[in-house]
């Protein structure tokens, strides 16, 4: 018995000896294992902080607190000593890291004289790809996760060290373009750079455009060193500056998809934004000074909107700026700023319907000699039209109608070559209209009414066998018309009303696209041609109160598009043609009065004015007029008139 019980005792010592033997290793090992973790963990909190001049530790060990860059220019998120940096801001909670859902924010001159409009329209095309920020070789979002090679010591360079010594790396960044600091501190110099240094108000547009950024936008700056993160950051302080909320359309506007596919948006090959095209889209407020940072900028299109102030002059900084429209706003200020005539890429420059009152055309408009397009219509501009004009060697239109431009119209017009429409109608100019306008081949439409135009048309202006429109009316020009007049072939619309022109008709049986005819209240004596009444374009006819003689062309009614025939206050004799129920079809005018025709009004034209009034769906001849009263001292007037046909009734002559 005895000896069991010393076998039993040494059994026991011995397992007690084996198990101390196997649990202090392990008990070493794990002790070990954590003075080596707390000793990384302090390690790479010393790093953060030597590297960011505070004695921050790692983000982890932090309580996750709204950020704010205090004054005094310190660094996103650290401590009162740092002072690298050297913006303002405040910045609200924290955006969701790369990869995380968030919630996304989408909400969604007709050419005459006075009015608004565009010349053309145009429909961008619009990218479809989606925009992702998550790429798959980004560092790792820990600022502490970085590996090391052994388990008692940190390595920072590809050098050895003693295994005995466990060496604090040598201070590094551990920021980095896709982590949570690294972001914010992008953002932060980022909006520095494009709204200035001082505080960022919450609730501002700043504010807003910097919470959405910052808080619902994932971009960062890893895939292009910042490019889309900026331009989405000016995109979304535009949205804010320009009333965006209440745009009519709106469609992917602060969302995160790709910033090329929002509404209005195109971008280049390289993904930069280009192109801005928000027309008549109720756009307020004022055009941000920011926009001068979408480098790439070709085209901006703000036509028709309610956007005030003046234009910022640092959009004229942009190297490729080529299509700038800004008509039909409330915009004011000087529209030629000397800034202006450093953007020498302006294809087209649109600024008509705003309010730039007392704004002179400087001389320095010469130098934009890329201009084809210059629209500066109804706008409050003063002074003269400079000579330097001549310099715009491409120009194609040039529309400055509805303002208070005096002196005269330069006679080095005649350099613009490629000048195809000119609209200077209702101003002050004075002088004569130059004969060198003849040499302008291309010009297509010749708009001058409403000046104070003197002396006789020049022949040089049958030269200009392009020409489709020719408006002269309102001026006070004079003489006979040249016979180089009758070679304007491709006339369409000619208006010389109100002036004090003299002489015959021009012949206008070459001009087979006549629409519109206009010589009212002119001195023009001859007859009425039957060629004019065989043009099946033609509408509109207003020859009134002129000296013509002869008779009304019996094949007056043929005119199969004529809607208005004014030959009122003439000398016109014989009777009135009848016409057929084909003739007229379109007919809603026809003035006859204060003439010296005879015989009734026939009846056949009294018929087709009543069936118009019956049948719905055809024009409704609603205006008659004729002699139908007797003049003094007779009881039978000129052309009687059956009861009801005529809607007024003048004595004649």
């Amino acid at each position: 018995m005895q000896s069991k019980n010393i076998m039993r005792s040494n059994i026991i010592s011995i397992i007690l000896v084996g198990g101390v033997c196997i649990w202090i290793p392990l008990l070493s090992a794990f002790f070990m294992c954590t003075i080596t973790h707390n000793t990384s963990t302090i390690a790479h909190a010393l790093n953060d902080a030597s590297a960011t001049n505070t004695n921050a530790l790692p983000r982890r060990l932090r309580k996750r607190n709204t950020l704010v860059l205090q004054q005094g220019g310190r660094r996103l998120g650290k401590g009162k000593g740092s002072s690298s940096s050297s913006y303002k801001a405040a910045l609200l909670p924290k955006s969701p890291k790369c990869g995380k859902s968030s919630s996304s924010r989408s909400r969604h001159h007709a050419y005459s004289g006075k009015s608004k409009g565009s010349f053309y329209s145009h429909k961008s095309s619009k990218g479809s790809s989606s925009y992702d920020d998550c790429s798959e070789d980004q560092t790792t979002l820990s600022p502490t996760a970085t590996t090391t090679s052994s388990p008692t010591t940190l390595l920072t360079t590809a050098e050895s060290v003693s295994p005995s010594i466990a060496t604090v790396p040598t201070p590094s960044p551990t920021r980095y373009c896709a982590s949570v600091q690294g972001r914010e501190e992008d953002i932060a110099t980022m909006t520095s750079s494009v709204v200035g240094s001082g505080n960022i108000v919450p609730g501002t547009p700043e504010g807003d455009a910097l919470n959405w950024i910052l808080n619902i936008d994932n971009t960062n700056t890893c895939n292009d060193g910042g490019i889309a993160l900026l331009e989405r950051f000016v995109l979304a302080l535009f949205f804010y500056k320009t009333g965006g909320e209440s745009w009519l359309n709106s469609n992917g506007w602060l969302s995160l998809s790709n910033q090329c596919t929002w509404f209005g948006i195109d971008c280049g090959t390289d993904g930069r934004v280009d192109t801005i095209s928000l027309n008549q889209n109720n756009l307020s407020g004022e055009i941000p000074d920011a926009l001068s940072n979408l480098e790439q900028l070709s085209v901006l299109k703000l036509f028709d909107n309610a956007l005030e102030g003046t234009v910022p002059t640092s959009l004229y900084q942009l190297s490729n700026l080529a299509f700038l429209d800004m008509e039909a706003n409330n915009l004011s200020g000087n529209l030629f700023d000397a800034a202006v005539f450093n953007a020498t890429s302006l294809v087209r420059f649109r600024a008509s319907f705003n309010q730039f009152a007392g704004t002179t055309i400087p001389s320095d408009i010469g130098r934009l000699t890329s201009l084809q397009q210059l629209w500066i219509a109804d706008c409050g501009l003063v002074g003269s039209i400079p000579v330097e004009i001549n310099q715009l060697v491409e120009l194609n239109d040039f529309f400055a109608y509805n303002n208070s431009l005096t002196g005269a119209i330069p006679d080095d017009l005649s350099m613009l070559r490629n000048l195809r429409r000119l609209d200077l109608s209702h101003n002050d100019l004075t002088g004569t209209l130059p004969a060198s306008m003849g040499l302008l081949l291309s010009l297509e439409k010749i708009v001058l009414s409403g000046n104070s135009l003197t002396g006789s048309m020049p022949s040089t202006i049958g030269n200009l066998q392009l020409m489709t429109d020719l408006l002269l009316d309102h001026n006070s020009m004079s003489q006979s018309l040249p016979h180089d007049f009758d070679f304007l072939v491709s006339l369409q619309s000619l208006n010389l009303e109100d002036n004090a022109f003299t002489g015959r008709l021009p012949d206008y049986t070459s001009w087979e696209d006549l629409r519109f005819i206009n010589i009212n209240n002119n001195r023009f004596n001859g007859t009425i041609l039957p060629s004019l009444f065989a043009k099946q374009g033609l509408e509109y006819v207003y020859f009134a109160n002129n000296t013509l003689t002869g008779s009304i062309p019996t094949n007056y009614g043929n005119a199969s598009s004529l809607i208005d025939l004014w030959i009122n206050g003439n000398q016109l004799t014989g009777t009135i043609p009848s016409v057929s129920s084909s003739d007229f079809p379109s007919i809603t005018e026809i003035l006859l009065n204060d003439n010296a025709l005879s015989g009734d009004v026939p009846d056949s034209l009294c018929d087709k004015r009543n069936s118009t009034l019956v049948d719905e769906y055809l024009e409704d001849f609603g205006t008659l007029h004729a002699d139908c009263l007797p003049p003094f001292g007779s009881d039978v007037p000129n052309n009687p008139c059956p009861i009801g046909c005529c809607t007024n009734c003048f004595v004649g002559k």
